[in-house]
Order: C-alpha cells, then sequence, then structure tokens
C-alpha cells in the first residue's frame, strides 16, 4: 500500500474579521500625518515605529490577534501563553512594497489587511520562501517539474479586505509592488510570543 507523507509542512492560519475598517484607515493615516516613517523593511511607502502604548482604534484588533493567535498556538504545538510583543502600522502607495525578511525574536507573526485591492490583480501579494529556497534553486531545475505544492520554491497570497494571517516567524517573506496609481494598501503587522 502506497503512503504519501507531507514532511515538515508550514502552517499559514488565516480569519476573515468584521472589524470597522474605516476607523482604522483613518486612524493610520493619522500617524502617518504626524510620523516619519521607520526603516524596517519597506522599499517606499511608510511603517510606523511599533505601537506601544494606547491606540483606542486599534482595541478590538490586538483582542482578535491574541483570540485567533491563541488558535494559531495550538495549532503549531507552542506551550507557553502569548502577548502581543510589537506591532505596527504600513502603508504602500503606488510601486511600493517589503523587501525579503523574517520577524527574529518572536515565534508567531502575522497580518490584518484594512485597505487592499479587491479586484483580481496579482500586486500587493505576500510572497512566502520555501525554507530550502536556495538549496531547491540550485538543485532542482524547475522547468522539469510541474508546479505544485511540493515543488514550488514560493508561494503568493493575495489578502483581502479585514483578512488576518498568522505564520512562523522565521518564515521568509516579501510584498510585490503595490501597482495601483490611486489605491493604498494598509496593514498592521505584529508578532507573538
Amino acid at each position: 500500500m502506497a503512503i504519501l507523507m507531507e514532511l515538515f509542512p508550514v502552517p499559514l492560519h488565516s480569519e476573515e474579521l468584521s472589524l470597522d475598517l474605516p476607523k482604522m484607515e483613518e486612524y493610520v493615516y493619522g500617524l502617518k500625518k504626524r510620523n516619519s516613517t521607520a526603516d524596517k523593511s519597506n522599499r517606499g511607502g511608510w511603517q510606523s515605529e511599533d505601537l506601544i502604548g494606547e491606540h483606542p482604534p486599534l482595541n478590538d484588533l490586538r483582542e482578535a490577534i491574541l483570540k485567533h493567535g491563541e488558535v494559531y498556538r495550538k495549532i503549531i504545538g507552542y506551550n507557553p501563553s502569548i502577548k502581543i510583543q510589537n506591532m505596527w502600522a504600513n502603508i504602500n502607495g503606488y510601486k511600493d512594497s517589503n523587501n525579503q525578511h523574517t520577524h527574529p525574536n518572536s515565534i508567531i507573526s502575522g497580518c490584518f489587511y484594512i485597505k487592499v485591492r479587491e479586484q483580481e490583480f496579482v500586486d500587493g501579494l505576500v510572497e512566502f520562501m520555501h525554507p530550502s529556497v536556495y538549496t531547491m534553486s540550485s538543485e532542482w531545475e524547475s522547468n522539469l517539474f510541474s508546479p505544485n505544492q511540493f515543488n514550488g520554491v514560493q508561494m503568493d497570497l493575495k489578502p483581502t479586505l479585514n483578512q488576518i494571517i498568522f505564520f512562523p516567524s522565521w518564515l521568509v517573506h516579501s510584498v510585490s509592488p503595490n501597482l495601483s496609481i490611486d489605491e493604498d494598501r494598509i496593514s498592521i503587522a505584529f508578532n507573538l510570543g
């Protein structure tokens, strides 16, 4: 009897929430007006410093992060309780993107999407890289394979409004450029540990 086993799967957890997006959008634009950009993974665009202290328009989001983060904590079998280590806002305008990066010194990372293009465009994707991308790229010639989840070196996620995602903090990821000339992409990223 043949058995197909998946070794070392990488879990990504997603939920659709129903939070007040206009209130959060207005708040994030206000933060941008009052603060210069932080220098994190952004290539263009604006990122806030860590959102420390009180941010009442984001209280419902904080609760949702902890609630759904607890689900993800159980999925990955992480034993200690989790807390929000940090969170920050992102605004990507036309052609703005985020370079490949990880989130060191945390266990779980994630992002919540306040504003994204809803049409079927292939911009603003979250691009997750296979943990062995460099070995696979040099050893496996991609033209010899029919693409699937077992040989892909990159998996893309098209974010949707009110979506929250969780993934391991060590997973290399980037965000493709926003190709909308007149529509920003707004998100809140966070780390748990």
